[in-house]
């Protein structure tokens, strides 16, 4: 009963523009604190007491990808940690998001080159953390979906750039390339199977929109993850993906695919 009645107060207006006050004050915060750099620059690296932006953003990467457990042939993550994970997740995706002025489903219509000036020093220190790498290990194969949902958004934000944010490509890259990410793979051709299928039944809404229907249908962002990887001619991602090279069992993503979406 405490549990329902929980339920049914947080979606109250007053509690959810609580929660979004929370949040706006937490960014207000984060964009506040020092960078690295700001101590080289102003030599004052003997304050080693003052809070950094980027140690601060590496524990928590840190702290969430060692709570990832292997089992078999999928990922798993207790119960108890998929809140705060799901959080931090879209914490990070909100930083960028407020630094754009507007969501990754506006990106394409408003974002330019101002715009992500703007925003590439946060996704330098993000990906800087790893959060590229945490969120491939979060697309994976037996996780909690609203988990690799939000995972699929946040390495949205971390790849949009016009052309192309090579950083984050090349990380990408670097990551299927050296580690064994079957899991992954199994959890993006899953997901291009839910969409074909999805497709089949609506075909009203066409695959080829994902940015109008990405709010409905938000698995489409896989399909914008694959683009992004491979945006500006980005051939090295388009082959790591292709040949899997550290798999020890190739996962075919082209069978079930709706088209061409995933390769610019």
């Amino acid at each position: 009963r405490v549990g329902n009645k929980l339920a049914e107060l947080a979606v109250l207006p007053e509690a959810q523009a609580y929660a979004s006050s929370g949040i706006h004050s937490l960014l207000v915060y984060l964009r506040s604190l020092p960078r690295a750099t700001d101590y080289v620059a102003e030599h004052r690296a003997a304050d080693l007491g003052i809070l950094r932006l980027e140690p601060l953003l590496d524990k928590l990467v840190r702290h969430t990808r060692g709570l990832i457990q292997s089992q078999g042939d999928r990922k798993r993550l207790e119960a108890e940690h998929v809140p705060s994970t799901v959080w931090l997740l879209q914490l990070f995706r909100q930083m960028i998001e407020e630094a754009w002025g507007f969501g990754i489903e506006d990106r394409d219509e408003e974002g330019d080159d101002d715009s992500d000036a703007k925003v590439a020093p946060i996704q330098d220190a993000l990906d800087s953390a790893q959060a590229t790498q945490m969120c491939i290990e979060l697309v994976a194969k037996g996780l909690d979906k609203q988990v690799v949902r939000e995972a699929t958004r946040l390495l949205v934000a971390l790849l949009f750039r016009e052309g192309g944010n090579q950083r984050v490509q090349e990380t990408l890259h670097t990551h299927l390339e050296e580690t064994n990410s079957e899991m992954f793979y199994f959890e993006i051709r899953d997901t291009l199977t839910r969409i074909v299928d999805m497709h089949k039944h609506h075909a009203e809404a066409g695959w080829e929109d994902v940015g109008a229907n990405a709010a409905a249908h938000p698995e489409q962002l896989v399909l914008k993850v694959l683009q992004l990887s491979c945006e500006g001619h980005y051939l090295a991602n388009q082959e790591v993906l292709r040949e899997q090279p550290k798999n020890e069992e190739s996962v075919n993503l082209l069978d079930d695919s709706p088209g061409e979406s995933d390769a610019p």
